[in-house]
């Protein structure tokens, strides 16, 4: 036997409809599939932001430094959010990215752009208390 299933049902306004209409078009998938991978992805995201507040940066890491955690060990240690992100995603391309400071916050990211000539997954990019996500194309 398989999973077990719970059935779901929901309102959502015209507009949406039709944008869900349109990505389950454009990707080939049903409307059903959508949502389930864009629920798949929300309780995705969720998990890790729960799992990155048990995350401490070490104590050999210099003051003021940026450090890349993944799977809650250090990936990189740089001047930049950029430097340390380039860094863990070249060790560690299929893992969540915890991005923090030592002893001094972060600016809050406004945009942020990745490029990656080959992405086969999600990714997930935490910088200070934003998490970030990356859709491949």
């Amino acid at each position: 036997m398989g999973e077990a299933v719970t059935v779901v049902n929901l309102r959502i306004p015209d507009g949406m409809k039709r944008k869900l209409e349109s990505i389950a078009k454009e990707t080939g998938v049903s409307q059903i599939e959508v949502v389930k991978s864009a629920v798949g992805e929300k309780l995705t995201i969720n998990e890790f932001a729960r799992t990155k507040l048990s995350t401490e940066i070490p104590g050999w890491v210099p003051e003021g430094k940026y450090v890349a955690l993944v799977r809650g060990t250090v990936a990189a240690v740089g001047e930049s959010v950029a430097d340390v992100v380039s860094t863990a995603l070249a060790k560690f391309p299929d893992d969540a990215i915890l991005v923090a400071r030592k002893g001094k916050p972060i600016k809050a990211v406004h945009y942020a752009f990745l490029a990656q000539a080959e992405m086969r997954c999600w990714k997930y990019v935490t910088v200070g208390e934003a998490t970030l996500l990356f859709q491949p194309r």
